[in-house]
């Protein structure tokens, strides 16, 4: 049994799910391999997902590696103290080597057993193309603001492009990867959301678009530009929106 948030059924099956998945064949495994016993009891179980081809890292019991934060106000100071799950803050994941993966965390606490798990992957690297991107859609708002359009198209073109990338990565787009090219993230991100009926999706999709095409003419001047003002200020809430959307997913890292 498991305690969260969530409805009781949609925590217990996810936790099911999970094991059967993720920790009960490696049990299975061990247990066959005279390396687990049989009447092993679980206490903790970890598993890293990465986001290309490399197997998954799973871990038992004491093997498991995390950051456990207690909530403040709570006397941790006694010898007998164990923490019920609603004494717990945060679990959190404490090697730097595995902050791209996927992963899952079970640990049983006094009352319950206590789920954490994160399927966004890349988030080192989305953090930084991320950041960088931040400043390009800063340089996009000051030249917007100044009625540079060019440069405007430009920078924010720049912007939206990293945020694409980043929120790829963030899916394990197994075709794109932090070296990959101009071409593949408009053709990979095109493809992400050509059948999407999501209005937001539809729109950032043509405001992409569009940029990737006005860039040319901004930058090289090979033909007149197709934008009117309030045009390049609509693109832009909208590309930052998507920006604040991208950075709340990784706001825990």
């Amino acid at each position: 049994m498991i305690k969260d948030n969530y409805e009781e059924n949609f925590i217990n099956n996810a936790f099911n799910n999970i094991m059967e998945i993720y920790f009960n064949p490696e049990i299975e495994r061990r247990k066959q391999n005279n390396t687990l016993e049989e009447n092993f009891e679980l206490i903790a179980a970890q598993a890293f997902i990465f986001p290309d081809e490399r197997p998954n890292i799973i871990r038992l019991n004491a093997e498991v590696q995390a950051t456990v934060k207690i909530k403040d106000g709570i006397n941790k100071d006694a010898s007998d103290y164990f923490p019920n799950c609603e004494d717990v803050e945060s679990i959190e994941i404490s090697e730097n080597e595995y902050l791209n993966c996927g992963h899952i965390i079970i640990i049983r606490f006094k009352d319950y057993y206590q789920l954490k798990f994160d399927f966004i992957y890349n988030k080192k690297t989305c953090k930084s193309l991320l950041d960088n991107s931040f400043q390009f859609l800063k340089t996009a708002e000051f030249a917007l603001k100044n009625n540079f359009f060019n440069s405007y198209i430009d920078n924010a073109f720049s912007a939206f492009e990293l945020m694409a990338k980043a929120n790829l990565m963030f899916e394990a787009n197994k075709n794109i990867s932090p070296k990959t090219n101009h071409k593949a993230i408009n053709q990979s991100f095109n493809l992400r959301y050509r059948n999407s009926l999501q209005e937001d999706e539809i729109e950032l999709r043509k405001i992409f678009n569009k940029l990737s095409t006005e860039r040319k003419n901004a930058k090289y001047l090979e033909n007149e530009i197709n934008y009117d003002n309030e045009e390049l200020k609509l693109a832009f809430r909208k590309i930052e929106k998507y920006y604040l959307s991208l950075i709340k997913r990784i706001s825990n890292f």
